[in-house]
């Protein structure tokens, strides 16, 4: 019993101990799970944020290409500066995102990077061919090839941001504060594309001082919708969303300077544009300048918004391994606890070991075990003593038994020697009892020998009295005789003595 009551308690410490160790372990599970998504969500807003970087100084790239080639003669050198200048800033953007997209691990960052390399292929291709074209006079470039390539460079760069869908694992849970602030990146960046669309087709008439065709004039009026409608979906979010102040700092500033000052100056040009001959309020550098540092605005969103996002993820990383720590602790202790008190059951039972061969030896009836562990301070003490006081009791029944073992053996002696006694006495009176019965029987036949020779006594008495009488007569009828007298024929009966001798 005492061994299965081991076994069912070391049982329960440890069912109770792997409950609580697999409970901290799953909890530490997912907070490590949380931890690497939280790491990985970092990573991937990081590569995101970066790719469209890069696509919006490719796009500012296109801007400066088209009107490039919308111009009369070869690139001028300020031009083709700030065209080379966009292009390395936006190939360290792609060298970076390139280099980023190899530390992840989602299951779609491989279509990302063989889809991205083949992007960046095209762009190469194309930049080639408007660098040939650039540098030759107006009247020596394909018209329709020169309308093309910028048209196809937009749809590289949108290429190259559709490829950040790609960047998002639909296993990792985004909080819906980090999902709102990517989609205010999204939004930013859409914004400052279809302005920047806007923007090229201005600073081309502007440059060339010749009014907006109508054709452009109803692409720029349907770019400039899409550009209020997410004005609008960004004051949703602004309101909705709580951001932080750097982020509502550059909304307002977008609100102030490209819905503002640069909105201004944006309707002054589209009034004169559709003069014949118009009279713009600013030159090409100015309206560039101004338009740019409304655009630069826009672009700040970006980088506001990826701050806050590391920000609240850091957060999150920092209390899923602050969980972390404190599940590993949790789960030291119950594994310290486990083997604690492992090692405190071992120990007690060894008590109610050495107590249970004390109670097996008791009953076996061997009084001489000794009783250990009475000096213990606890259950197994109390115990202990309780045996004790067993072993005394059974010490003084013994003590008892023995006593009355030796009172019953004097009183079995006394009685078998009262029993001797009885039978000898029996014994004795049988013997005395068939002896006075064989003398009855003896007398009772010597009565009967003497009864038959008192009758026949009797007769000789009745035979001797007759003839007595007869004589008598006999006498009186004759003479005296002399005295003699004859001696009588028959011979008188004598009492017999012939009894049985006596048993």
């Amino acid at each position: 019993m005492i061994d299965s009551i081991k076994i069912r308690t070391l049982a329960a410490v440890l069912t109770v101990a792997l409950g609580g160790v697999a409970l901290t372990g799953e909890r530490a599970f997912h907070a490590w799970q949380e931890r690497e998504a939280a790491i990985a969500l970092v990573t991937a807003s990081d590569l995101r944020t970066t790719l469209s970087a890069g696509t919006i100084e490719l796009s500012l790239e296109r801007s400066v290409s088209q009107v490039a080639l919308a111009l009369d003669g070869p690139i001028t050198p300020d031009l083709a500066s700030l065209r080379d200048r966009q292009r390395q800033l936006s190939n360290a953007r792609f060298d970076d995102v390139a280099a980023k997209a190899a530390t992840i691990s989602t299951g779609s960052v491989d279509a990302f990077r063989h889809g991205f390399a083949e992007a960046r292929d095209v762009v190469r291709q194309v930049r080639a061919e408007i660098d040939d074209l650039a540098g030759r006079p107006r009247a020596e470039r394909p018209a329709e090839r020169a309308a093309a390539l910028p048209n196809d460079l937009k749809a590289s760069v949108l290429a190259l941001q559709a490829h950040r869908l790609l960047l998002q694992d639909a296993s990792f849970s985004v909080p819906s504060e980090i999902s709102m602030l990517e989609t205010l990146q999204e939004k930013a960046w859409q914004l400052r594309e279809f302005g920047g669309r806007e923007r090229t087709y201005m600073v081309i008439a502007v440059a060339r001082g010749e009014p907006i065709s109508p054709a452009v004039r109803a692409e720029m009026t349907i770019l400039h919708k899409r550009v209020e409608e997410i004005r609008q979906e960004m004051a949703r979010l602004a309101t909705v969303a709580r951001f932080s102040g750097p982020v509502m700092d550059a909304i307002r500033a977008v609100e102030a300077g490209y819905f503002g000052t640069y909105a201004r100056l944006r309707q002054a040009v589209l009034a004169e544009a559709d003069q014949a001959r118009p009279v713009y309020p600013t030159d090409f550098g100015g309206f560039f300048a101004a338009s740019g540092e409304a655009l630069a605005a826009v672009e700040k969103i970006a980088p506001a918004a990826a701050a806050e996002i590391h920000e609240r993820l850091a957060a999150v990383t920092e209390d899923a391994t602050r969980s972390i720590v404190i599940d590993a602790v949790i789960l030291a202790v119950f594994v310290a606890g486990a083997a604690c008190a492992t090692l405190l059951v071992r120990s007690a039972f060894v008590r109610f070991d050495d107590l249970r061969r004390s109670m097996e030896g008791l009953a076996e009836g061997d009084l001489e075990t000794s009783i250990p562990h009475q000096d213990t301070r606890n259950e197994v003490g109390r115990m202990s003593a309780t045996v004790a006081v067993f072993k005394s009791s059974m010490l003084e029944n013994r003590r008892l038994a023995a006593e009355r073992a030796a009172e019953s053996a004097a009183k079995l002696h006394r009685a078998e020697h009262l029993d001797g006694l009885t039978r000898a006495f029996d014994r004795a009176a049988s013997d005395m009892c068939r002896h006075l019965t064989n003398s009855a029987a003896q007398m009772e036949e010597s009565a009967k020998v003497l009864g038959v020779v008192a009758e026949e006594a009797k007769t000789q008495s009745v035979a001797v009295a007759s003839a007595a009488e007869q004589t008598t007569a006999n006498v009186q009828r004759s003479p005296p005789a002399p005295r003699s007298s004859p001696r009588p024929s028959r011979k008188s009966p004598t009492r017999s003595t012939d009894l049985p001798p006596k048993r």
